[in-house]
């Protein structure tokens, strides 16, 4: 797909992106190769492909999810700067 600088400047403005006419020589160029390999993508044939997460298998869980007691909330709290009660106490970020 071939791409005009126009186009790509149009899309710089949509994205505010600060493209001058010169760059978007460039761009319209790269813009456009990268659309020609997408496009070979997508006349690849993936019937009886599985989707992936992910391109490489990622071993699961070294060890099962027990439920095990958790801390006491005193105990949790300690090592916070600031605490009241069971809760700890935080900057406020929101006004």
């Amino acid at each position: 797909m071939k791409l005009d600088p126009s186009e790509v400047l149009r899309v710089a403005v949509l994205a505010r992106l600060d493209v001058d006419p010169d760059e978007a020589h460039a761009l319209s160029r790269q813009l456009s190769d990268i659309l020609d390999y997408v496009a070979k993508l997508e006349a690849v044939d993936t019937n009886g492909v599985p989707p992936t997460a992910n391109a490489v298998q990622i071993p699961g869980p070294r060890r099962p999810d027990t439920v095990r007691p958790s801390l006491p909330p005193a105990t949790a709290v300690a090592g916070a700067p600031e605490s009241e009660g069971n809760d700890i106490l935080v900057p406020r970020i929101l006004a």
